[in-house]
């Protein structure tokens, strides 16, 4: 689950990139879905295998 992200700025099967208020999150891994969503709330589910964290 991710929590109070702005935006989704690319999605794949083995990669999901994201931005926050201030970061940049980039989930990978295979057969990534991306569950649910809404305004402020992300569920992605499949085998992650790495979480990475930038700052804007």
């Amino acid at each position: 689950m991710v929590e109070n992200y702005r935006s989704i700025l690319f999605f794949s099967d083995e990669m999901l990139r994201l931005t926050g208020k201030n970061i940049r999150l980039t989930i990978k891994g295979k057969g990534l879905s991306i569950e649910y969503y809404d305004r402020d709330n992300l569920r992605v589910t499949g085998q992650i295998v790495s979480v990475e964290f930038g700052v804007l």
